[in-house]
């Protein structure tokens, strides 16, 4: 994959997540004008991750909603920011992160739930939105992991063979993956039946991903590593609170910690390549 072709991608990759935004910004303002009682009626009482459940208030359900947006436009400043200011770096790692990113806009996608529910729609809609936000999820902790083991010194330049590995294993975990349509999560998102095995993946990835960052740091293959491996723990460990769990607290520190993660690593990252 040329460095022309990979700008393509995240360029594109940005103006769809500011035409979602847009769409997302438009849809909760309706939903929560016009629709908020109806749009708590249909928000789940329950969260699950990792083999625990618990109740979950609406408020804390339409909580959640927000916080994907705000999700979505974090990681949509962070991906324009690293558009422009790697444009013409050929790094693997920005990529994969990058990539990152713009899976992390994907779950802004969960407004189309309530929004089907409301308008009626067949319920083979909001489970393919439920599938299409598992499977952004999927790629994105496989890109940060992908993106992780270049920072730990791999120097693989097939860099579109492994992104479509990555999409054809997202792909193939997601078409396996049941979903209990009548089961709906204060996320509105459905219920998967291998919901444990689903929270393990993405936790063993993200583990992974710091893991990688700080063989990274001890093998010396980055100046400031001690900030980068903080700030990809950051990162990760923040989109995982704001995806899982929706008391207000909770999910502004995700925000929070998504927000500084993403900078640091760009801004690390910038420090490095403008000096090397």
């Amino acid at each position: 994959m040329t460095l022309a072709v990979r700008n393509t991608v995240l360029i594109l990759g940005a103006i769809l997540s500011f035409a979602a935004l847009v769409a997302f910004g438009i849809a909760g303002s309706s939903l929560l004008a016009d629709g908020s009682d109806e749009l708590r009626s249909i928000a789940g009482s329950f969260l699950s991750w990792h083999l625990l459940e618990w109740s979950v208030e609406p408020e804390e359900a339409i909580y959640s909603l927000i916080a994907a947006g705000l999700l979505a436009l974090i990681s949509f400043v962070a991906l324009s920011a690293a558009a422009r200011l790697f444009r013409r770096v050929n790094s693997a790692e920005i990529y994969f992160l990058a990539i990152f990113l713009l899976a992390c806009c994907a779950e802004m996608l969960r407004i189309a739930i309530p929004l089907a529910q409301i308008q009626g729609l067949p319920i083979a809609f909001p489970v393919l939105v439920t599938r299409a936000v598992i499977f952004a999820r999927i790629v994105g902790s496989l890109s940060i992991f992908a993106a992780s083991i270049y920072a730990a010194g791999a120097d693989y330049p097939r860099i579109g063979t492994i992104s479509a590995i990555l999409v054809a294993l997202g792909f193939v975990v997601t078409y396996f993956m049941p979903i209990d349509n009548s089961r709906i999560a204060a996320s509105f998102l459905f219920e998967t039946d291998r919901q444990a095995q689903l929270d393990l993946i993405l936790g063993f990835l993200s583990i992974g991903s710091i893991v990688n960052f700080t063989i990274g740091w001890y093998r010396g293959h980055r100046d400031q590593s001690v900030a980068l491996v903080l700030a990809a723990a950051a990162t990760v460990l923040g989109r995982e609170i704001v995806i899982h769990l929706a008391s207000p607290g909770m999910l502004a520190s995700g925000l929070i910690l998504v927000g500084a993660g993403v900078a640091g690593i760009i801004f690390v990252n910038r420090s490095y390549y403008l000096w090397t």
